[in-house]
């Protein structure tokens, strides 16, 4: 067994550390001062901190070419290994009205996020509910319930939900829950937040095998895609990383694609050679 030393931004959930995603992860700067942070933050680390292997957990593609490949190059000391890859989605509200948006997608996807409103509204009355901040406790609450029963574990724990409360506390968000509910009961919640212009789905939840035929996570991400539309001050709903459970619905929904990219600096040079060994036969 080594120990090894590890840096790594807060946020960051990698391997064994359990950890609040964080898609887009950065530091913050000014426009235009980006190479310069960069460079600080290399030389700090290198000069101040002991460090084996430094990591660079879901930053979008255009950062990862910005920090790595600029024109001027960047120079690395050390191994640059590329640890994980995913697609996240963003759906444009701005360049075209739903009407449009909704005739550009693919019938079966059509269907589910919007044409299936009928046969919802066969089965009560259909109500979408907002709730915020004060409402925190009974929201994830919620959310936890209907994720046990489709993923047999709980979205949120102790510490997770201390963070988000703390968050929607802080920006004192009044509508950051989407509730759909028929004949009153609540049988779907999407968990949003919208920061400079860009409505971010963090979470969502339903009640597992509801009706033959209609798809209630989807058909209710239907109705919050329509609501960012409607809002002209809105320019992306953007459905983050990963994807559904059995399919993978967020690219079929005509958005944006995002690449996340996980990067791994390794220094030390017994655990340099130790994983070229491994990308030679482990690949």
């Amino acid at each position: 067994m080594f120990a090894v030393k590890r840096i790594q931004f807060l946020g960051t959930a990698y391997q064994s550390i359990s950890s609040i995603r964080t898609e887009y992860l950065s530091v913050i700067y000014r426009d235009g001062c980006l190479d310069k942070v960069y460079t600080s933050i290399k030389k700090f680390i290198n000069e101040n901190v002991l460090w084996d292997e430094f990591i660079f957990k879901d930053i979008n593609e255009k950062l990862y070419h910005q920090i790595f490949f600029p024109p001027k190059h960047y120079h690395v000391d050390g191994l640059l290994r590329t640890v994980g890859s995913d697609i996240g989605c963003k759906i444009n509200t701005q360049d075209q009205n739903f009407k449009n948006y909704i005739a550009n997608l693919g019938k079966n996807t059509r269907l589910r996020i919007f044409n299936r409103r009928i046969k919802l509204s066969e089965l009560g009355c259909v109500k979408v509910e907002y709730f915020g901040y004060e409402n925190k406790l009974e929201m994830f609450s919620l959310l936890n319930d209907f994720h046990v029963s489709r993923w047999g574990k709980a979205c949120f724990s102790v510490d997770s939900l201390g963070f988000h409360g703390k968050l929607i506390d802080s920006l004192h968000l009044l509508d950051c829950f989407s509730v759909l509910k028929i004949g009153g009961k609540p049988v779907s919640i999407l968990y949003n937040i919208t920061i400079n212009n860009i409505v971010y789905n963090l979470q969502s939840g339903f009640v597992e095998n509801f009706h033959k035929g209609i798809s209630l996570g989807t058909l209710h991400l239907g109705y919050e895609i329509e609501r960012s539309f409607e809002n002209k001050d809105l320019v992306y709903f953007d459905l983050l990383a990963g994807h559904g459970k059995n399919i993978n619905y967020k690219a079929r929904l005509n958005g944006v694609p995002v690449k996340f990219i996980s990067i791994q600096i390794v220094k030390t040079k017994w655990l340099v050679l130790l994983y070229k060994i491994k990308d030679l036969f482990f690949k």
